[in-house]
C-alpha cells in the first residue's frame, strides 16, 4: 500500500490510500484457505473439503463481503500505523468511498484508491494565562436554609389531616388527577396524563402555573386550561399543538406538623438540642456558600481562559460535549415529568434530537474550548496527578458505574478529568481574582446578554417558559 496526507480545517487529516491488486488477490487467497480449514461441509472432515465445494457452501457473496471487510480493516490499520506521529489522532476515520460502496464496487484482484479522514489532537494557542484578572461573584449564605431545611424534616414526619370543609390551600398535600388532551384530534397524551398524583402547593416545588391553576379548588373540583405546547416539546405528536390540561382534586390533606423543639432535633440528627441543630445547619448554609463562590471563580477562570484561547476544535471534541449536554437535559426532563428514562428517550423523535443537538451546540462548543486549554496548561506546567488522588478517583467511578465498565476507558476519563480539575487549581492560585457581589456580578452580564438569551430546550408543561396561555 502507499499512503499521502494532507492538513485539513478543524484539525482534520485525510490520507490517500493506495491498494495494489495483488493485495486484495493474496487476502482472498488467505481467507479462503482459513475456511476450507475450519468451515464444515457435509461429509467432509474439517479442512479435507474441495475449495471449489467450500465456496459452493458459504457461497461467492459471503466470501467476497468478508474479503472486503478484512482489506477495509488493513486499510485503516495501516493509514494509523502510518500516520504523522506528532498528531495525536482522535474520532473517525470517514471513509470514501463508504463502507457500503466499497462492499458493492470492489472487484479481487483490482487496485484501489481511498480516502480516510480522522480527526487529530488540535494545537492549542494560549495567551497569558499565567497572569488572569477576573471578578467572581461571592455568595452570601442562604437566609432561609435553617428554616426551610427544618420544614422540609418536619414535613416527612408531618401527620395529614383530611380537609373537608374549606378549598385548596397553599401549603396543603393534594392529590390530583391530571390529563392533558391534544385538542387536533381529542386524543390523551399518556406520557403527561397521570392519575393520583400526590403533590404539596408550593409554587417553588410545582411551578407557578401549576400552583394558581390548584389554588383554591375544591373536593372534586375540576379545572381545564388550554394551552400551546412550543415546537421544541419532547413529545412528538404535541409539539406545536393546543392541548387541554385539566386537574381533578380528589383529595386535600392538611399537613400538621412536629413541634420545633429538641425532641424533634433528636430526632432527624446527632444533635441534643434543636440549638445545637440550628447551628449546625448554619454552617452549613456557610459551606453551601463558600462552594458557590469557589464555582463562580472558576466559572469566571474558564470564561478568562476561553478568551485568550485559539484552538481549531474537531468535530470529536465537540460532539462528545454537546452529546453529553444533550443526555444531561434529556435526563433532567424525564425526571421533571416523572417518566422512565427508557420511555421517554423512546418517545423523542429525530427532529426533536436536532433541536436538543442545536440548542447545546454553543455550550459544547466553549466547554471543548476550555477542556482543550486545561490539558495544554497541565502539560505546559509539567503538572502531576497525586498517585493517590487517582486511586481515589478510580475507586469513586468503579462504584458508580460497575466494574464491567471498559477499564482502559476508564482510566482515560480518570486521568482527564483529574488532568483538568488540577490545571484549573493552578489557574486559581496564579489568578488575580476580585470577589464582588452576585448582584453585581448578574447586572454585568445582563448588560452584555441580548434580550432572547437561549433558553433552557426542555422543561415541563407545566411551566411558564414552556407552554403559552392562549388567553395572554
Amino acid at each position: 500500500m502507499k499512503i499521502t496526507s494532507e492538513i485539513l480545517p478543524k484539525s482534520q487529516i485525510r490520507f490517500h490510500i493506495e491498494v495494489e491488486g495483488e493485495y486484495s488477490r493474496n487476502l482472498h487467497d488467505r481467507i479462503l484457505k482459513d475456511m476450507v480449514r475450519n468451515v464444515r461441509v457435509p461429509g467432509f472432515r474439517p479442512g479435507k473439503a474441495p475449495k471449489q465445494l467450500v465456496i459452493s457452501h458459504i457461497g461467492t457473496e459471503t466470501l467476497r463481503t468478508s474479503v472486503v471487510e478484512q482489506l477495509i480493516q488493513d486499510v485503516i490499520n495501516f493509514t494509523i500505523d502510518n500516520s504523522p506521529k506528532d498528531k495525536d489522532l482522535l474520532g473517525g476515520p470517514l471513509i470514501e468511498p463508504s463502507v457500503e460502496e466499497l462492499l458493492q464496487s470492489v472487484v479481487i484482484g483490482s487496485p484501489l484508491n481511498v480516502s480516510l479522514t480522522l480527526d487529530f489532537y488540535p494545537e492549542v494557542i494560549l495567551g497569558d494565562y499565567k497572569n488572569l484578572v477576573v471578578k467572581a461573584g461571592k455568595a452570601e449564605p442562604d437566609p432561609n436554609y435553617v428554616q426551610d431545611t427544618l420544614h422540609n424534616y418536619r414535613l416527612k414526619q408531618a401527620t395529614l389531616i383530611p380537609v373537608e370543609d374549606r378549598p385548596v390551600a397553599a401549603g396543603d398535600i393534594v392529590i390530583v388527577d391530571s390529563e392533558v388532551i391534544n385538542l387536533a384530534d381529542d386524543s390523551i397524551v399518556p406520557q403527561l396524563s397521570r392519575s393520583g398524583v400526590k403533590l404539596e402547593l408550593n409554587d417553588s416545588i410545582i411551578g407557578l402555573e401549576m400552583f394558581n391553576m390548584i389554588l383554591g379548588m375544591e373536593i372534586n373540583e375540576v379545572r381545564e386550561k388550554e394551552l400551546i405546547v412550543p415546537d421544541e416539546f419532547p413529545i412528538e405528536a404535541i409539539q406545536g399543538a393546543s392541548v387541554r390540561v385539566k386537574h381533578h382534586v380528589v383529595e386535600i390533606k392538611r399537613p400538621e406538623l412536629p413541634p420545633l423543639d429538641d425532641e424533634f432535633a433528636r430526632s432527624i440528627s446527632q444533635q441534643n438540642t434543636l440549638e445545637e441543630l440550628q447551628e449546625v445547619l448554619q454552617k452549613i448554609a456557610v459551606e453551601l456558600a463558600e462552594v458557590q463562590t469557589q464555582n463562580n471563580i472558576e466559572d469566571a477562570i474558564l470564561h478568562a481562559l476561553k478568551e485568550i484561547t485559539t484552538v481549531d476544535l474537531p468535530d470529536t471534541l465537540i460532539d462528545a460535549e454537546v452529546n453529553s449536554l444533550v443526555q444531561g437535559s434529556i435526563r433532567r426532563a424525564a425526571a421533571e415529568l416523572g417518566i422512565e428514562l427508557e420511555e421517554f428517550k423512546r418517545n423523542i423523535d429525530p427532529e426533536t434530537k436536532k433541536v436538543l443537538w442545536q440548542t447545546a451546540l454553543q455550550d459544547g462548543i466553549e466547554r471543548a474550548k476550555s477542556n482543550a486549554a486545561l490539558l495544554r496548561i497541565f502539560e505546559l506546567e509539567n503538572l502531576e496527578i497525586p498517585p493517590e488522588r487517582y486511586q481515589d478517583f478510580m475507586q469513586q467511578l468503579k462504584e458508580s458505574v460497575g466494574s464491567s465498565q471498559d477499564h482502559k476507558r476508564l482510566e482515560f476519563f480518570a486521568q482527564e478529568t483529574l488532568k483538568k480539575e488540577i490545571a484549573l487549581e493552578w489557574l486559581k492560585e496564579k489568578a488575580t481574582i476580585e470577589l464582588i457581589s452576585e448582584m453585581e456580578i448578574e447586572a454585568e452580564f445582563s448588560e452584555s446578554t441580548p434580550e432572547n438569551p437561549r433558553e433552557e430546550s426542555v422543561q415541563s408543561p407545566e411551566t411558564e417558559d414552556l407552554v403559552h396561555n392562549t388567553d395572554s
